[in-house]
């Protein structure tokens, strides 16, 4: 859980570099959002955690899907916002920790089994 813990702790850092760069007032409602976010996730995470080996049964909604949307909405500001490089970087450093910590999350939890169900 070490390694989850330092990958929230790198997303919310880069959210708190780009919040004192020179964001449109949309892109910083956004930032925030997005930090608030990792903030719920890794509470989430925390009491599920907790609550091992039978974590709690909503994990999907409140951990993989917000993990999934803010991921996606980095994709789209890194692609289609203009942002200097430095904001690029600290957008690109939310990606490299988002991606990796969505599938620790999801094998750590069997959340990654859920996809493979078919839906009825």
């Amino acid at each position: 859980m070490e390694a989850l813990r330092q990958a929230f702790e790198a997303i919310i850092a880069a959210c708190d570099t780009l919040l004192k760069s020179s964001l449109t007032e949309q892109q910083q409602g956004d930032v925030l959002a997005m930090r608030q976010a990792v903030q719920d996730i890794s509470k989430h995470v925390d009491s599920a955690a907790a609550q091992l080996p039978k974590p709690p049964t909503n994990l999907v909604a409140t951990v993989r899907s917000p993990l999934t949307i803010l991921i996606g909405y980095a994709e789209v500001l890194l692609d289609r916002t203009t942002l200097d490089d430095t904001q690029r970087h600290h957008v690109a450093t939310i990606l490299r920790e988002a991606r990796p910590l969505l599938s620790q999350i999801e094998n750590a939890f069997g959340l990654d089994q859920d996809r493979t169900e078919p839906l009825a």
